[in-house]
């Protein structure tokens, strides 16, 4: 459920020429990609060149709670346009489809008129009439709130993710976690009856690249992205980069929008931009107290193989190295984890792990119905440098993972013990 864009074009006969000549339609890609990152350099747009359903394709992400953009090349001379907008906005809608004509113009594609299966949910690419865009965003959120009271969207434990990532789970006491901050049952009740009122959960939702759009855009990364400590590398840093001078850009076009003073402040010292901009917002800020960041609490974060694990929010993604194992820093802090599957008797090959921990002495064990882990801590030197290792054997039903988790501090000990026992393996598959 959500509103969006899939749309075809013909390249006119001087751009199939070339393309047939070069054999490969990535050549034109490349032109398309470089175009459009020089159109949208104000939005600070990322792409890559990859496939979709073995059709090349440039991914554009040119907003940070978009999805991508997707532009394929499906055969005879056709591409495609592909986009989910409301989980932007208004304004992201009718930027891509400006885009779009734009790149239409510079590339000599003719799009085809709408049918069943190639359109504009909202009609602006062909009709050009804003009105119904805002009026198809305001009819799915008000569609999206409601199902929150019909039975469709019930979690009594955990809060509902609308247009989030769905490889991260944030804890907070809220209704629905979104882009731009949790809601509470009252909003969603509120929104179910007149869509309007759900104009604040949309990032970009007047067109053009007013002081709004800069304003939300970097509350979306306030809110999902930022560790609330010293970034340790060039994405971190560059993530708070582009916080601090989006909010800077949005305060020159409009100073009186509600700015995100206390987040502000903390940013710029991370950034050691103890300058008079520091100076500015921290006066600005006075004794506020930063109270938005989803990654202030722990996070549940989805592993190759399925495995879920929670930590806190100021551990950086889980990147692989060149063995393929999954670690995470929060440093001094580490979390490594490595999965594996495997096929068999799996409740003979569980029950056979049940049996193993039982002649280990002095390991913590960990058990449900369809999962058993075993761990130790061990002090560990080397150097002169001191630590503690928790490693640890963690098996389900056909799956398994290593996991090892290094701290410094003795009193982090029931902390890693914790982390350890939050990882949970994938479901387990039936057993006939």
């Amino acid at each position: 459920m959500s509103v969006g864009l899939l749309l075809q074009a013909k390249l006119k006969r001087g751009f199939l020429d070339k393309l047939v000549r070069r054999r490969s339609p990535d050549h034109l890609l490349k032109e398309i990609e470089g175009w459009i990152l020089n159109s949208c350099q104000d939005l600070r747009a990322s792409t890559y060149i990859g496939h979709r359903d073995s059709n090349p394709t440039l991914f554009c992400r040119l907003h940070p709670a978009a999805e991508d953009l997707e532009i394929s090349f499906v055969g005879d001379g056709q591409l495609t346009a592909s986009a989910n907008t409301s989980t932007v906005g208004p304004g992201y809608h009718m930027f891509v489809c400006d885009m779009l004509h734009k790149l239409g113009d510079r590339f000599r594609l003719q799009w085809e008129e709408p049918n069943e299966e190639y359109q504009d949910e909202t009609g602006y690419f062909h009709s050009g009439d804003p009105q119904q865009v805002f009026a198809e965003m305001n009819k799915w959120i008000k569609g999206i709130a409601a199902l929150f009271f019909d039975g469709t969207l019930k979690d009594n434990v955990h809060a509902i993710r609308l247009a989030m990532p769905l490889d991260v789970g944030f804890t907070w006491e809220a209704a629905a976690i979104t882009p731009l901050g949790p809601r509470d049952e009252n909003w969603l009740r509120k929104t179910a009856e007149d869509g309007c009122n759900g104009q604040d959960f949309f990032a970009w939702w007047t067109p053009g690249l007013n002081a709004e759009y800069f304003l939300r855009r970097a509350l979306v990364k306030i809110w999902a992205e930022v560790r609330w400590r010293i970034p340790v590398n060039d994405q971190e840093r560059q993530t708070l980069s582009y916080i601090a001078d989006s909010l800077k850009t949005a305060y020159k076009i409009d100073a009186t929008l509600a700015y995100p003073w206390p987040e502000w402040s903390e940013i710029l010292k991370y950034l050691d931009r103890m300058n008079e901009e520091h100076k500015f917002v921290r006066d600005h800020a006075g004794s506020s107290f930063p109270t938005m960041g989803y990654r202030r609490r722990d996070v549940t974060v989805q592993l190759p193989g399925n495995w879920w694990i929670t930590v806190p929010g100021s551990f950086g993604d889980f990147r692989p190295d060149e063995n393929h194992n999954y670690f995470a820093f929060d440093p001094p802090r580490e979390v490594w984890v490595t999965s594996y599957t495997f096929k068999g008797d799996l409740p003979a090959l569980l029950q056979s792990q049940r049996e193993e921990i039982r002649h280990k002495e002095s390991v913590l064990v960990h058990e449900t119905e369809n999962y058993v882990a075993w761990a130790e801590i061990h002090k560990r030197a080397d150097q002169g440098k001191e630590w503690f290792s928790l490693t640890s054997s963690n098996v389900g039903l056909g799956n398994r993972a290593v996991c090892t988790i290094v701290f410094f501090r003795d009193e982090d000990r029931d902390w890693a013990i914790r982390v350890w026992k939050s990882l949970q393996p994938p479901q387990a598959p039936s057993v006939q």
